[in-house]
């Protein structure tokens, strides 16, 4: 047979069914690649997105479980506060009143020149508290103080209780650890105390409208609160 001769349609057509099979081949092999390929990509972006929806979940989880503990937790009322507050100033109360007494059964009163009008003189009783009596005021005040910082600062910063607390079964602790403040802390606290009542008793009140009872310095610097036992 000729080379240059044409084929026949009965040679074309075994042709063409061969042609169409390799490219039916050819789409089979590669459906298979772009799906391995698709199966490959969809795992690795679905667990990230799973682990910050599992990460985020368990944030928002923890913090509404810390709002119900916090708002859960046996705070002491302000009124309770305030009666702890008041027994432990009866020391005070007495220790003042004694040395006022002492102080006043020492002064000598005495008729003083105070002025002159007109050539004559002005006089007028003059009373005057003896060196014993000034010292014995001297020394209520250092009482005083030391009772104080021993009472809310070291002993209600290392047990937690002041004298009034133990009474009323109340509690101070650190808000994060639930352990006692420590002297240190609970001395500053005392100090911030005399702060708290200084700015027109705003830090005393606090108590009455914050969630957790706290006062506005001495309690919130120190991370301090009150509990019931």
């Amino acid at each position: 047979m000729c080379q240059a001769c044409p084929m026949t349609t009965d040679e074309q057509e075994p042709l063409e069914n061969a042609n169409g099979t390799n490219e039916a081949s050819e789409d089979a092999v590669a459906e298979p690649v772009e799906d391995a390929a698709e199966q490959a990509a969809g795992p690795n972006e679905d667990p990230i997105d799973e682990g910050q929806g599992e990460s985020n979940s368990a944030a928002a989880t923890q913090t509404a479980t810390k709002k119900q503990v916090s708002s859960s937790l046996p705070y002491v009322s302000w009124g309770g506060r305030v009666l702890a507050y008041l027994i432990d100033v009866v020391p005070v109360l007495i220790v003042g009143s004694i040395a006022n007494l002492i102080a006043r059964a020492t002064e000598t009163t005495s008729l003083e020149v105070i002025g002159r009008n007109g050539g004559q003189d002005i006089t007028a009783e003059v009373t005057r508290t003896s060196a014993a009596g000034i010292a014995i005021e001297v020394l209520a005040v250092i009482a005083i103080l030391l009772y104080w910082f021993w009472n809310k600062g070291y002993r209600e910063g290392t047990t937690g209780k002041s004298i009034g607390k133990q009474v009323l079964g109340f509690t101070t602790v650190d808000e994060t650890t639930r352990r006692s403040l420590g002297a240190k802390n609970g001395c500053i606290r005392v100090l911030l105390l005399f702060v708290d009542f200084f700015i027109c008793y705003i830090g005393v009140l606090w108590p009455l409208w914050d969630v957790k009872k706290q006062t506005f310095l001495s309690d919130r610097f120190t991370n301090a609160i009150v509990l019931r036992d």
